[in-house]
């Protein structure tokens, strides 16, 4: 499980999901898994990882939400403004490195 020991504060948001019959029958296949796994969870935590995992695997299923996009984001910590200048410094190297050799 991804995000097993996580912080629930800093997990991103479950998104509404969107009801429909496949949904639904999705929704109880992640049910039968899931009470399979209950009886090993020893705590609440892993009760909640459990369930926050099953919510996730079904919104990436309907396709509302993405582990690897959020990733993604949360990997490029720095600020818009340092990713903006640093975008344009490697721009004028470039530049920069087309007229030396001119």
């Amino acid at each position: 499980m991804y995000y097993k020991g996580m912080n629930p504060s800093s997990r991103p948001e479950i998104p509404r999901m969107s009801q429909s019959q496949d949904m639904a029958e999705m929704m109880k296949k992640i049910d039968s898994l899931v009470n399979e796994h209950i009886s090993d969870v020893s705590n609440l935590d892993d009760l909640v990882d459990l369930f926050y995992s099953a919510a996730v695997t079904l919104c990436e299923i309907q396709g509302t939400m993405s582990i690897r996009e959020y990733v993604n984001a949360k990997s490029n910590n720095a600020p818009p403004w340092q990713v903006s200048l640093e975008g344009k410094i490697v721009n004028l190297g470039k530049k920069l490195g087309t007229y030396t050799h001119i």
